[in-house]
């Protein structure tokens, strides 16, 4: 029985909490034809800024998904930092937040990164993906798969799209971001539902419910015996 509230106050806690995440975006799936360095390459440090455009309904973002090609030793510090906008000038701008994940994927394959609180990203609106690598002993670049076709996956949510074209910059040079087409970053965005007040109600009660089941059993009531 005690198994049973506990199980329904965690389900009620993860309902709340936005229920399950959707890929909102994705071109992992479209062919690879080239990888772009983002960090230290003949002393100069270079910098990827992409973007994507959200739908109609604002969401949260959970996570956002990387291809990487092998860099191998000496690559470390990949920083991911999400912005509201960019110049060529200066490059991302209107800093939202950082994503945080693993700091030294240096085998190929996918690696995921978040932000480390609730983020709400606007309906039909552009945002900017800054990566580069931040780290003082960094010898190599980290290398981001990339592809020449603009399609998203099918699996992709209307309204929901990645930019046509990316900026490279150079971190530690000072001169402008220039900008290419025909090479676009792979990645994934998760997203989450923003839950309705009746859900976070509910989520809240059965948390409340399922902490006072909890504490009845680590601390049972002593009963009266009677004769």
């Amino acid at each position: 029985m005690n198994a049973c509230f506990a199980v329904l106050g965690l389900s009620c806690i993860i309902a709340a909490s936005g229920g399950a995440q959707t890929i909102a975006v994705s071109n992992l799936n479209q062919p690879t034809v080239q990888s772009l360095r983002a960090g230290v390459s003949n002393t100069l440090v270079y910098a990827q800024g992409f973007s994507f455009t959200t739908g109609a309904t604002t969401t949260i973002l959970t996570r956002l998904t990387f291809s990487f090609a092998s860099s191998g030793p000496g690559a470390e510090g990949f920083s991911a930092n999400l912005y509201s906008g960019f110049s060529v000038d200066t490059g991302p701008t209107g800093y939202v937040c950082a994503l945080f994940g693993p700091s030294a994927p240096q085998t190929a394959g996918t690696y995921s990164y978040s932000p480390s609180t609730s983020l709400t990203l606007n309906s039909n609106s552009i945002y900017w993906i800054g990566v580069s690598e931040y780290s003082a002993t960094a010898t190599v670049p980290f290398f981001l798969n990339a592809t020449s076709s603009f399609d998203e996956d099918p699996a992709t949510l209307a309204g929901w799209n990645i930019g046509n074209t990316r900026f490279e910059g150079v971190m530690n040079d000072g001169g402008r971001w220039n900008e290419y087409s025909g090479l676009i970053p792979q990645i994934s965005l998760e997203v989450a539902a923003i839950p309705e007040p009746s859900s976070v109600a509910l989520g809240t009660g059965c948390a409340v419910f399922c902490a006072l089941v909890v504490a009845r059993m680590i601390f049972p009531t002593n009963a009266r015996r009677t004769k």
